[in-house]
Formats: C-alpha cells, sequence, structure tokens
C-alpha cells in the first residue's frame, strides 16, 4: 500500500498524526506531492 501526503505547510501536529495513521495502515511507501514548509 502507499500513503500520499501533501500540503502540509509546516504543521508539525498534523503530520505526525499522519504519520501515527501510516504506521498503523502498515504503509510500503510515502509519497510527498509537495508544499511542505510554511506558507510565503
Amino acid at each position: 500500500m502507499r500513503a500520499l501526503i501533501s500540503d502540509i505547510h509546516g504543521n508539525l501536529e498534523a503530520l505526525n498524526a499522519v504519520m501515527a495513521d501510516i504506521q498503523l495502515q502498515k504503509v510500503e511507501r510515502i509519497v510527498c506531492l509537495g508544499d511542505i514548509v510554511g506558507y510565503g
């Protein structure tokens, strides 16, 4: 299974929640589609 993530915008709390859920789902590959850092 693959997980696609995007539009993190520096929100570490939300990213940690998503990563925890991804671990529970036994994801084999995570693909980041961009927008990792904050706005501006």
